[in-house]
Protein backbone atom coordinates (compact mmCIF):
# COMPACT_ATOMS: atom_id res chain seq x y z
CA UNK A 1 0.00 0.00 0.00
CA UNK A 2 0.83 3.12 -0.55
CA UNK A 3 1.14 6.51 1.53
CA UNK A 4 -2.15 7.59 0.33
CA UNK A 5 -3.91 5.32 -1.56
CA UNK A 6 -5.07 1.47 -2.01
CA UNK A 7 -4.17 -0.63 -5.09
CA UNK A 8 -6.85 -3.57 -5.83
CA UNK A 9 -5.67 -6.23 -8.57
CA UNK A 10 -7.66 -8.20 -10.78
CA UNK A 11 -9.95 -10.30 -8.75
CA UNK A 12 -13.76 -12.00 -8.80
CA UNK A 13 -16.75 -9.76 -7.36
CA UNK A 14 -20.57 -10.62 -6.86
CA UNK A 15 -23.18 -8.25 -8.20
CA UNK A 16 -27.22 -8.29 -6.90
CA UNK A 17 -29.65 -6.51 -9.28
CA UNK A 18 -32.97 -7.19 -10.16
CA UNK A 19 -32.42 -11.05 -10.78
CA UNK A 20 -30.15 -13.94 -9.20
CA UNK A 21 -26.62 -12.36 -8.36
CA UNK A 22 -23.59 -13.18 -10.66
CA UNK A 23 -19.97 -13.24 -10.50
CA UNK A 24 -17.75 -11.30 -12.92
CA UNK A 25 -14.21 -10.32 -13.53
CA UNK A 26 -12.90 -6.82 -11.48
CA UNK A 27 -10.84 -5.46 -13.18
CA UNK A 28 -7.75 -3.73 -11.18
CA UNK A 29 -8.85 0.31 -9.10
CA UNK A 30 -7.03 2.47 -6.84
CA UNK A 31 -8.39 3.75 -3.50
CA UNK A 32 -7.40 7.03 -2.82
CA UNK A 33 -7.16 8.09 0.39
CA UNK A 34 -6.80 11.95 0.58
CA UNK A 35 -11.00 11.98 -0.42
CA UNK A 36 -13.51 10.57 1.39
CA UNK A 37 -16.14 8.02 0.77
CA UNK A 38 -18.45 5.90 2.25
CA UNK A 39 -17.84 2.07 1.32
CA UNK A 40 -21.31 1.06 -0.22
CA UNK A 41 -21.00 4.16 -2.60
CA UNK A 42 -16.95 3.90 -2.92
CA UNK A 43 -17.68 3.44 -7.02
CA UNK A 44 -19.14 6.71 -7.37
CA UNK A 45 -17.17 8.30 -5.11
CA UNK A 46 -13.96 10.62 -5.79
CA UNK A 47 -11.60 8.13 -3.87
CA UNK A 48 -12.82 5.58 -6.91
CA UNK A 49 -9.86 5.62 -9.69
CA UNK A 50 -10.27 3.34 -12.12
CA UNK A 51 -6.78 1.91 -13.36
CA UNK A 52 -6.73 0.84 -17.39
CA UNK A 53 -5.02 -2.28 -18.25
CA UNK A 54 -3.61 -3.28 -21.31
CA UNK A 55 -4.35 -6.52 -23.34
CA UNK A 56 -0.79 -8.10 -22.60
CA UNK A 57 -1.24 -7.33 -18.79
CA UNK A 58 -1.47 -11.12 -17.41
CA UNK A 59 -5.00 -11.48 -15.74
CA UNK A 60 -3.54 -13.68 -12.61
CA UNK A 61 -4.94 -13.91 -9.39
CA UNK A 62 -3.34 -14.00 -5.80
CA UNK A 63 0.22 -12.85 -6.73
CA UNK A 64 2.68 -10.44 -5.08
CA UNK A 65 2.33 -7.00 -5.38
CA UNK A 66 5.29 -5.25 -3.75
CA UNK A 67 5.99 -1.25 -3.64
CA UNK A 68 9.63 0.45 -4.59
CA UNK A 69 10.27 3.13 -1.99
CA UNK A 70 12.90 4.35 -4.09
CA UNK A 71 11.28 7.32 -6.24
CA UNK A 72 8.60 10.27 -5.50
CA UNK A 73 5.12 9.27 -7.89
CA UNK A 74 3.05 11.13 -9.20
CA UNK A 75 -0.49 10.28 -8.88
CA UNK A 76 -3.89 11.06 -11.21
CA UNK A 77 -6.56 11.91 -9.09
CA UNK A 78 -10.45 11.95 -10.60
CA UNK A 79 -11.10 15.30 -12.56
CA UNK A 80 -7.34 16.62 -11.31
CA UNK A 81 -3.83 16.29 -11.45
CA UNK A 82 -2.14 17.29 -8.61
CA UNK A 83 2.15 16.11 -7.09
CA UNK A 84 1.58 13.74 -4.20
CA UNK A 85 5.12 13.45 -2.71
CA UNK A 86 6.57 10.05 -1.23
CA UNK A 87 4.39 7.49 -3.24
CA UNK A 88 5.70 4.30 -3.93
CA UNK A 89 5.39 2.39 -7.08
CA UNK A 90 3.39 -1.20 -6.97
CA UNK A 91 5.21 -4.11 -9.03
CA UNK A 92 3.45 -7.43 -9.96
CA UNK A 93 4.39 -10.96 -9.35
CA UNK A 94 3.22 -14.46 -10.08
CA UNK A 95 -0.52 -15.42 -9.31
CA UNK A 96 -2.41 -17.93 -11.54
CA UNK A 97 -4.71 -17.55 -14.59
CA UNK A 98 -8.61 -18.12 -13.99
CA UNK A 99 -9.82 -21.00 -16.23
CA UNK A 100 -11.10 -19.33 -19.20
CA UNK A 101 -13.94 -21.94 -20.12
CA UNK A 102 -15.56 -21.75 -16.61
CA UNK A 103 -15.68 -17.85 -16.60
CA UNK A 104 -16.80 -17.76 -20.36
CA UNK A 105 -13.02 -15.13 -21.07
CA UNK A 106 -11.78 -15.72 -24.48
CA UNK A 107 -7.94 -16.48 -24.32
CA UNK A 108 -7.34 -14.46 -27.97
CA UNK A 109 -8.15 -11.73 -25.78
CA UNK A 110 -11.28 -10.37 -27.29
CA UNK A 111 -12.28 -9.40 -24.05
CA UNK A 112 -8.87 -7.59 -23.55
CA UNK A 113 -7.62 -10.26 -20.59
CA UNK A 114 -4.96 -12.09 -21.62
CA UNK A 115 -5.78 -15.40 -20.02
CA UNK A 116 -3.00 -17.71 -21.83
CA UNK A 117 -0.89 -19.33 -19.43
CA UNK A 118 3.02 -18.50 -19.82
CA UNK A 119 6.06 -18.06 -17.91
CA UNK A 120 6.42 -15.73 -14.80
CA UNK A 121 6.98 -12.05 -15.20
CA UNK A 122 7.46 -8.24 -13.44
CA UNK A 123 5.00 -5.43 -14.21
CA UNK A 124 5.37 -2.65 -12.48
CA UNK A 125 2.26 0.48 -12.12
CA UNK A 126 3.56 3.94 -12.56
CA UNK A 127 0.81 6.07 -11.32
CA UNK A 128 1.73 9.40 -13.24
CA UNK A 129 -0.55 8.05 -15.28
CA UNK A 130 -1.27 4.50 -14.39
CA UNK A 131 0.76 2.73 -17.36
CA UNK A 132 2.07 -0.70 -16.65
CA UNK A 133 5.09 -1.24 -17.97
CA UNK A 134 6.37 -5.32 -18.48
CA UNK A 135 10.39 -5.40 -17.07
CA UNK A 136 13.29 -7.52 -18.65
CA UNK A 137 13.30 -11.66 -17.75
CA UNK A 138 14.85 -11.59 -14.18
CA UNK A 139 18.57 -12.14 -13.58
CA UNK A 140 19.62 -14.23 -10.47
CA UNK A 141 17.94 -17.78 -9.31
CA UNK A 142 15.25 -19.37 -12.19
CA UNK A 143 11.74 -18.92 -10.52
CA UNK A 144 8.11 -20.21 -11.57
CA UNK A 145 4.93 -18.43 -11.41
CA UNK A 146 3.30 -19.14 -8.21
CA UNK A 147 -0.08 -18.40 -6.10
CA UNK A 148 -1.47 -17.80 -2.47
CA UNK A 149 2.11 -17.30 -0.69
CA UNK A 150 2.76 -14.77 1.97
CA UNK A 151 3.88 -11.59 0.37
CA UNK A 152 5.77 -8.74 2.32
CA UNK A 153 8.51 -5.96 1.00
CA UNK A 154 11.00 -3.55 2.28
CA UNK A 155 13.22 -0.86 0.74
CA UNK A 156 14.26 -2.51 -2.51
CA UNK A 157 13.17 -6.23 -1.83
CA UNK A 158 9.95 -7.71 -2.12
CA UNK A 159 9.71 -11.35 -0.66
CA UNK A 160 7.10 -13.90 -1.60
CA UNK A 161 7.27 -17.03 1.03
CA UNK A 162 6.40 -20.87 -0.44
CA UNK A 163 2.72 -20.94 -1.62
CA UNK A 164 2.04 -23.94 -5.00
CA UNK A 165 2.43 -24.53 -8.47
CA UNK A 166 -0.09 -25.52 -10.56
CA UNK A 167 -1.08 -25.51 -14.65
CA UNK A 168 -2.72 -22.09 -14.02
CA UNK A 169 0.40 -20.23 -12.53
CA UNK A 170 3.11 -20.79 -15.00
CA UNK A 171 3.12 -22.39 -18.71
CA UNK A 172 5.80 -24.91 -17.90
CA UNK A 173 3.50 -27.04 -15.97
CA UNK A 174 0.84 -27.30 -19.13
CA UNK A 175 1.11 -31.29 -18.57
CA UNK A 176 -0.08 -31.30 -14.87
CA UNK A 177 -3.80 -32.00 -15.85
CA UNK A 178 -6.19 -33.42 -13.26
CA UNK A 179 -5.59 -31.04 -10.40
CA UNK A 180 -1.93 -31.24 -10.19
CA UNK A 181 -0.19 -28.92 -7.87
CA UNK A 182 2.99 -28.78 -5.77
CA UNK A 183 3.08 -26.94 -2.51
CA UNK A 184 6.54 -25.40 -1.88
CA UNK A 185 8.65 -24.64 1.03
CA UNK A 186 10.75 -21.49 -0.40
CA UNK A 187 11.90 -18.01 0.16
CA UNK A 188 12.11 -15.62 -3.08
CA UNK A 189 13.45 -12.21 -2.60
CA UNK A 190 13.15 -9.61 -5.21
CA UNK A 191 16.04 -7.65 -5.56
CA UNK A 192 13.61 -4.47 -7.29
CA UNK A 193 16.82 -1.80 -8.17
CA UNK A 194 18.28 -4.87 -10.45
CA UNK A 195 15.94 -7.09 -11.34
CA UNK A 196 17.40 -10.21 -9.72
CA UNK A 197 15.69 -13.26 -7.37
CA UNK A 198 17.17 -15.04 -4.86
CA UNK A 199 15.37 -18.85 -4.49
CA UNK A 200 16.11 -20.37 -1.01
CA UNK A 201 14.83 -23.27 0.56
CA UNK A 202 13.09 -22.68 3.88
CA UNK A 203 13.37 -25.10 6.92
CA UNK A 204 9.62 -25.25 7.27
CA UNK A 205 7.07 -28.31 5.96
CA UNK A 206 5.89 -26.93 2.65
CA UNK A 207 2.91 -24.76 3.11
CA UNK A 208 1.26 -22.24 1.55
CA UNK A 209 -1.69 -19.36 2.67
CA UNK A 210 0.31 -17.73 4.88
CA UNK A 211 0.91 -14.21 6.04
CA UNK A 212 4.44 -12.97 5.63
CA UNK A 213 4.92 -9.69 7.86
CA UNK A 214 8.17 -7.01 7.65
CA UNK A 215 8.11 -5.57 10.62
CA UNK A 216 10.75 -2.49 10.71
CA UNK A 217 12.76 -2.93 13.55
CA UNK A 218 16.29 -2.46 13.57
CA UNK A 219 18.55 -1.25 10.13
CA UNK A 220 16.60 -4.04 7.91
CA UNK A 221 13.72 -5.22 9.96
CA UNK A 222 12.72 -8.79 10.59
CA UNK A 223 10.20 -11.21 8.55
CA UNK A 224 7.61 -12.96 10.28
CA UNK A 225 5.59 -16.02 8.99
CA UNK A 226 2.25 -16.18 9.77
CA UNK A 227 -0.68 -18.98 9.91
CA UNK A 228 -0.98 -20.46 6.39
CA UNK A 229 -1.71 -24.65 5.60
CA UNK A 230 0.46 -27.80 4.83
CA UNK A 231 0.28 -31.27 3.25
CA UNK A 232 0.13 -32.39 6.61
CA UNK A 233 -1.08 -29.65 9.31
CA UNK A 234 -1.77 -26.62 9.75
CA UNK A 235 1.36 -24.13 10.40
CA UNK A 236 2.18 -23.15 13.80
CA UNK A 237 0.44 -23.69 16.21
CA UNK A 238 -0.07 -20.03 18.48
CA UNK A 239 -3.03 -18.71 20.19
CA UNK A 240 -5.41 -19.88 17.29
CA UNK A 241 -5.22 -22.35 14.32
CA UNK A 242 -5.97 -20.51 10.88
CA UNK A 243 -4.94 -19.61 7.62
CA UNK A 244 -6.23 -17.08 4.86
CA UNK A 245 -6.35 -13.88 7.54
CA UNK A 246 -4.55 -10.70 7.02
CA UNK A 247 -2.47 -8.51 8.26
CA UNK A 248 -0.65 -5.19 9.21
CA UNK A 249 1.68 -3.37 11.21
CA UNK A 250 0.96 -0.74 13.58
CA UNK A 251 4.21 1.06 15.52
CA UNK A 252 4.39 2.43 18.66
CA UNK A 253 5.57 6.27 18.45
CA UNK A 254 8.23 5.59 20.66
CA UNK A 255 9.47 2.56 18.48
CA UNK A 256 8.79 0.17 21.80
CA UNK A 257 6.34 -2.14 20.28
CA UNK A 258 5.84 -3.41 16.58
CA UNK A 259 2.05 -4.56 16.56
CA UNK A 260 0.80 -6.65 13.87
CA UNK A 261 -2.79 -6.55 13.64
CA UNK A 262 -4.27 -9.87 12.19
CA UNK A 263 -8.02 -10.25 11.13
CA UNK A 264 -10.37 -13.24 9.97
CA UNK A 265 -9.27 -16.46 7.99
CA UNK A 266 -10.49 -19.95 8.75
CA UNK A 267 -8.89 -22.86 10.48
CA UNK A 268 -8.69 -26.64 9.65
CA UNK A 269 -11.12 -27.58 12.04
CA UNK A 270 -14.10 -28.14 10.75
CA UNK A 271 -13.24 -25.23 7.82
CA UNK A 272 -14.32 -22.45 10.55
CA UNK A 273 -14.61 -19.16 10.02
CA UNK A 274 -13.73 -15.87 12.16
CA UNK A 275 -14.50 -12.41 12.01
CA UNK A 276 -12.23 -11.35 14.87
CA UNK A 277 -8.92 -9.17 15.24
CA UNK A 278 -6.16 -9.94 16.73
CA UNK A 279 -2.92 -8.11 17.82
CA UNK A 280 0.45 -9.97 18.17
CA UNK A 281 3.17 -7.74 19.91
CA UNK A 282 6.55 -7.52 19.34
CA UNK A 283 9.23 -8.12 21.19
CA UNK A 284 7.22 -9.16 24.04
CA UNK A 285 4.92 -11.81 21.83
CA UNK A 286 2.04 -11.25 23.68
CA UNK A 287 -0.87 -11.63 21.71
CA UNK A 288 -4.36 -9.07 22.35
CA UNK A 289 -7.71 -9.73 21.19
CA UNK A 290 -9.15 -6.62 19.49
CA UNK A 291 -12.36 -7.50 18.10
CA UNK A 292 -14.50 -10.44 19.24
CA UNK A 293 -16.06 -10.04 15.29
CA UNK A 294 -19.70 -11.41 14.49
CA UNK A 295 -20.58 -14.59 13.94
CA UNK A 296 -22.68 -13.59 10.57
CA UNK A 297 -18.85 -11.58 8.72
CA UNK A 298 -16.30 -14.11 8.20
CA UNK A 299 -13.61 -12.62 6.21
CA UNK A 300 -11.21 -15.04 4.19
CA UNK A 301 -8.85 -14.42 1.43
CA UNK A 302 -8.76 -10.60 1.99
CA UNK A 303 -6.25 -8.13 2.56
CA UNK A 304 -5.07 -5.43 5.39
CA UNK A 305 -3.88 -1.64 4.75
CA UNK A 306 -2.96 0.29 7.46
CA UNK A 307 -3.07 3.95 7.59
CA UNK A 308 -2.08 6.09 10.43
CA UNK A 309 -4.94 4.75 12.79
CA UNK A 310 -7.35 3.15 10.00
CA UNK A 311 -7.31 -0.53 8.90
CA UNK A 312 -9.03 -0.84 5.62
CA UNK A 313 -10.14 -4.53 5.01
CA UNK A 314 -10.39 -5.12 1.54
CA UNK A 315 -11.90 -8.27 -0.88
CA UNK A 316 -12.14 -11.49 0.38
CA UNK A 317 -15.46 -13.51 0.43
CA UNK A 318 -17.08 -15.19 3.66
CA UNK A 319 -17.79 -18.76 4.49
CA UNK A 320 -21.06 -19.01 2.73
CA UNK A 321 -19.64 -18.25 -0.29
CA UNK A 322 -17.27 -20.65 -2.73
CA UNK A 323 -14.16 -20.21 -3.69
CA UNK A 324 -14.90 -20.31 -7.68
CA UNK A 325 -13.30 -23.61 -8.97
CA UNK A 326 -14.27 -25.52 -11.84
CA UNK A 327 -17.33 -28.03 -11.55
CA UNK A 328 -19.80 -28.43 -9.52
CA UNK A 329 -19.65 -24.00 -8.75
CA UNK A 330 -22.74 -21.79 -8.09
CA UNK A 331 -22.77 -18.33 -7.47
CA UNK A 332 -22.41 -17.57 -3.82
CA UNK A 333 -25.06 -14.84 -2.75
CA UNK A 334 -23.75 -11.03 -2.15
CA UNK A 335 -21.26 -10.83 0.95
CA UNK A 336 -23.72 -8.29 3.75
CA UNK A 337 -20.21 -7.07 4.57
CA UNK A 338 -19.27 -5.09 1.57
CA UNK A 339 -15.93 -4.91 -0.44
CA UNK A 340 -14.69 -2.56 2.12
CA UNK A 341 -14.70 -2.53 6.18
CA UNK A 342 -12.78 -0.01 8.38
CA UNK A 343 -11.49 -0.34 11.79
CA UNK A 344 -10.29 2.36 13.95
CA UNK A 345 -7.37 1.06 15.59
CA UNK A 346 -7.36 3.55 18.32
CA UNK A 347 -10.65 3.27 19.34
CA UNK A 348 -11.52 -0.20 18.21
CA UNK A 349 -14.79 1.12 16.67
CA UNK A 350 -15.75 -0.19 13.30
CA UNK A 351 -16.05 3.04 10.86
CA UNK A 352 -19.27 3.47 8.71
CA UNK A 353 -17.70 6.31 6.44
CA UNK A 354 -13.73 7.22 5.95
CA UNK A 355 -12.82 10.94 5.88
CA UNK A 356 -9.24 11.37 5.77
CA UNK A 357 -9.56 14.46 8.56
CA UNK A 358 -10.11 11.59 11.08
CA UNK A 359 -7.06 9.51 10.41
CA UNK A 360 -5.29 10.30 13.39
CA UNK A 361 -1.27 8.99 14.48
CA UNK A 362 -1.47 5.10 16.02
CA UNK A 363 -2.00 5.31 19.91
CA UNK A 364 -1.00 1.73 21.61
CA UNK A 365 -4.51 0.62 23.19
CA UNK A 366 -4.16 1.38 26.76
CA UNK A 367 -5.49 -2.36 27.47
CA UNK A 368 -2.07 -3.15 25.18
CA UNK A 369 0.42 -0.91 27.19
CA UNK A 370 -0.91 -1.34 30.83
CA UNK A 371 0.70 -4.98 29.78
CA UNK A 372 3.44 -4.45 27.51
CA UNK A 373 4.77 -1.26 28.92
CA UNK A 374 5.65 1.80 26.55
CA UNK A 375 2.71 4.37 24.71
Amino acid sequence: MPSDWIYVDFGLATLAGTGSPYTYWRRPFAIDLSAPFNPTEFFTSKAYVSIGVPESLPATLRGAIWVDEAETIYKQAPNSTRPIDNLLTPIRFGGAFPDSDLWGLNKNGSKNLDLVVRPAEIWTLETVNFTWNKLPPPGGDPVSGVKSGGEAYSSELGFFASGYLSNQTDSKFANWTGGVTEILNALLTYDMANNTFVNKTTPFDTFTLSNLVHVPVGEKGILLSLGGVSIKKGMFNWTFNRYAFCTSVAVASDNSSYNIIIHGGMSMNNLEGFSDTYLLSLPSFEFFELDKGKSNSHRIEHTCHLRKNKLFIIGGRDMSQEDPKWGGWTTGSCDPQGLINILDINTLQWDSTYDPIDAKDYLVHKSIYDVIGGK
